[in-house]
Parts: structure tokens; C-alpha cells; sequence
């Protein structure tokens, strides 16, 4: 049994073709997959919690292995009936929107956070989310702006709910953690393997590379 952290939705981060491979593969390793946060995911892999776990960011923990899988496009998305001409728009006029902001040091909201301190500008934080759902529901009903995943926002804009604000485009890493103590078990192994090659077939011909798999 190897427990897998999810820090975003199942679909995005490929757990049919993740839990499906496995089975073909290595039957005997049986998958139990459990909610988690980038921020915990650290602290979850120490306590047992998880064995393997999605983040957004870079891990820098002597005793934490992080791989990075993909890279992610994050925009700015504005309600379309909240700005006439979004071209127009600057920072200090999209801090002042009301926003559906994430706590819990989202890497999103983080990265953006940083941009406005620069401007010594605060986000007017309107409604506090604790995940991607319920920003996508919110923003989709027109109630904020917010921070979404190209993959997420694109099918709104061509719904015509929101809007991307250009300045606001973010990458990002996903990449996957486990302990290196536990590095040479053959049941991490075959998920943290079955993770990279689910995420090598979706990104062939992209133009993205990966880091060669390594063990502690």
C-alpha cells in the first residue's frame, strides 16, 4: 500500500492514468490517495501521513527527494463583468478588486503576493478559499478575481465568465516528494515511476524536458 498526497484536482494531475498503470504494472502495490497540501507536504511525508506527495515549488529538505514532473502556466483571471477594457487595467487597479484569495501559503497566491508587495500594493481579499473548486465556482459566478491554472481558466474565458489579465502570467514546478529514507522501497519507487511516465507521455513533443529520476 502506497498512500499518494494530491495538492490539485485528481483529473489534472493524471490519477486515472496513474492508478491504472500501476495496476497493469505492479499489481501487488495498491494505492490509497489522500488530500494534501503543498505546504504540509514536507511535514506529511516525515509523520507518515502520505508516502509520495504532489507540490507546486521546489523542496529543499535534506531529507525530503523532490522531482520535478512538469512545469505550470498560472494567469490572473478577472471576472468579465467586473472591467470594461482589462487591457486598461493596472496593479494597482487589480489589487483593488475584490479577490477570492487562498490561504495556507498557496504557492499561487504566494508568487503573486510578492509581486504586489514589490508595489508596496495589498489584494482587497474579499472571500477566503481553501481550494481550487471553490475559487473555480466563485470566480465562474463572477464574485472575484482569483489565480487559476491555464487548464482551468481557459475554459471560462471561452464561456465568457472571465477574463486573463496579462501582466499576472506565473510558471511554476509540480514535481512529486518522498523521504529518502524511504527511497529504495520498491513500492515508492513504482509510484514515483508510474508518476514520471504518466507525465512524460502527456508533456512528448511539448518541448518540455524533466530531471533524470534519482534515489537516495
Amino acid at each position: 500500500m502506497v498512500t499518494l498526497g494530491l495538492n490539485a484536482s485528481p483529473a489534472f494531475l493524471r490519477i486515472a492514468d496513474i492508478s491504472r498503470r500501476l495496476s497493469q504494472l505492479h499489481g501487488e502495490v495498491r494505492p490509497v490517495f489522500q488530500i494534501s497540501q503543498t505546504v504540509n507536504t514536507a511535514q506529511m511525508l516525515r509523520d507518515g501521513q502520505i508516502d509520495v506527495g504532489f507540490c507546486y515549488g521546489r523542496m529543499s529538505e535534506g531529507d525530503i527527494v523532490h522531482q520535478v514532473v512538469a512545469q505550470v502556466r498560472v494567469c490572473v483571471v478577472v471576472p468579465t463583468r467586473m472591467v470594461a477594457d482589462i487591457g486598461q487595467l493596472d496593479w494597482s487597479g487589480l489589487a483593488d478588486l475584490p479577490w477570492i484569495w487562498v490561504g495556507n501559503d498557496c504557492p499561487f497566491y504566494t508568487m503573486l503576493m510578492e509581486r504586489l508587495e514589490r508595489q508596496q500594493l495589498m489584494p482587497h481579499r474579499r472571500i477566503i478559499a481553501v481550494d481550487e473548486q471553490i475559487v473555480r465556482e466563485l470566480v465562474a459566478d463572477g464574485q472575484g478575481a482569483a489565480m487559476m491554472r491555464e487548464d482551468e481558466a481557459l475554459p471560462l474565458v471561452k464561456r465568457g465568465r472571465v477574463k486573463i489579465w496579462q501582466p499576472g502570467w506565473l510558471t511554476l514546478p509540480l514535481g512529486i516528494a518522498w523521504s529518502s529514507k524511504n527511497a529504495s522501497q520498491s513500492r515508492i519507487r513504482a509510484v514515483v515511476d508510474m508518476v514520471q511516465q504518466v507525465w512524460q507521455t502527456v508533456d512528448e513533443g511539448s518541448g518540455h524536458t524533466h530531471e533524470s529520476p534519482y534515489w537516495l
